[in-house]
């Protein structure tokens, strides 16, 4: 589905797509940049707000004094299915055109239990239940984000290790046959940026780069505020980034990958290895009682109590992702770097050592006005992301 179904003009379109991208735009502003008369201008927009596509939002005062009147597409207008399959969860959600998630499930899986994996069928089968209960006609879509490689194209999932179920599969054709809505894909992480761009802490930035770290390591890359995938749809998969000389192997085939080192599972696992070495005293085994029951909770609190192992791997982790990310900022320049994902979240101390890290190997000049932040949108802002997708897609920016 897209804009043009609505029977209007090229000229109405134009302006529903300004009032989409300008969220609180007012009628005059409207009228600069589109170049069409005020006059027409309240016709059309008189038009959107009787057929529900467009509301008024709060009233500010003008610089003559007068109240402006600032519009924004209709929070009820539609609504898109969002899916996020995860390494260790998927999360389905109704959004709204607010980016507000209206309704959400979250399907975990048990740790290490990949028998316990969704599979394509029963995510078909999850989604058409929302379908059904919230109509076909009143939704512009579904979107999909996954951890793994997307086709360029964005229809295909060329390989995700984590979620081996949905390798190779034309996801979107399979989706839309079965379901009959349009169907749009793409990597979390890009999913995650789009988020930011909209509704997040990249507001108001035209170059910015989203870093999901957790159970693996990816980038979502906006460049020109456009999101960038690059010739082949790879870019941003900074997790392959060679960061060592060990000679282990990485599941992409390579060895001493950052994600070898720095998501979620191989610090926990490094600790774990580190520990059963090591015959001194450890917080972490106190807190945990013996080494196989070790968590990042221990690993976590037990570096709140300065264990040397857990401050270890935890500098460690975080030097190799500001490593790797000072790469991208000398080529990229971008002037916000957001931190989502697990490892952000639950063990904090590796994103304050990545941000102090990447600052030092960055050239000064391209850190002067760079802001690097922690994400503030919670363990939803996928489902948001995969949504917006939908909505760019539809609105046709």
């Amino acid at each position: 589905m897209t804009l043009e179904s609505l029977g209007y003009s090229a000229a109405q379109n134009n302006i529903i797509r300004l009032i989409y991208k300008n969220p609180g735009i007012t009628r005059k502003d409207l009228a600069n940049l589109s170049g069409i008369s005020g006059r027409t201008i309240l016709k059309f927009v008189s038009d959107f707000i009787e057929k529900g596509i467009v509301t008024n939002s709060e009233k500010n005062k003008s610089t003559g004094g007068r109240n402006a009147e600032r519009l924004m597409i209709n929070p009820d207008f539609m609504y898109v299915l969002a899916v996020d399959i995860g390494s260790y969860s998927t999360k389905i959600g109704l959004v709204n055109m607010n980016g507000d998630v209206i309704d959400c499930k979250f399907l975990i899986r048990k740790e290490n239990n990949k028998s316990a994996d969704i599979t394509p069928e029963e995510l078909k089968d999850h989604l058409q239940k929302y379908i059904d209960k919230y109509k076909k006609e009143r939704l512009l879509g579904i979107g999909i984000g996954i951890t793994g490689l997307v086709s360029k194209a964005g229809k295909y999932i060329e390989f995700s290790p984590n979620i081996p179920k949905f390798n190779n599969i034309d996801i979107t054709c399979e989706f839309e046959n079965y379901l009959s809505l349009d169907v749009t894909l793409d990597t979390s992480a890009r999913c995650l940026a789009l988020a930011e761009q909209r509704y997040g802490l990249g507001k108001g930035y035209d170059n910015q780069v989203y870093v999901s770290l957790g159970h693996s390591i990816s980038a979502g890359i906006i460049v020109n505020g456009e999101l960038f995938g690059g010739s082949n749809g790879i870019a941003g998969e900074i997790g392959h980034t060679k960061c060592a000389n060990n000679g282990t192997r990485c599941s992409c085939g390579n060895y001493d990958c950052l994600e070898v080192y720095s998501t979620l599972p191989m610090i926990v696992s490094n600790v774990k290895r580190e520990l059963k070495a090591f015959s001194g005293y450890s917080p972490i085994l106190n807190l945990a009682g013996s080494v196989d029951n070790v968590t990042w909770e221990h690993i976590a609190r037990g570096a709140e109590l300065k264990d040397r192992i857990a401050g270890e791997f935890i500098n460690n982790a975080g030097e190799r992702i500001g490593f790797a990310l000072s790469h991208m900022i000398n080529s990229l320049n971008p002037e916000i770097i957001i931190f989502g994902g697990s490892v952000t979240e639950l063990l904090p101390g590796v994103v304050d050592k990545a941000i102090s890290c990447a600052t030092e190997f960055s050239l000064i000049s391209s850190v002067q006005n760079l802001k690097m932040v922690k994400s503030e949108l919670g363990n939803k802002g996928a489902i948001m992301g995969c949504a917006v997708g939908v909505m760019n897609h539809y609105f046709g920016v």
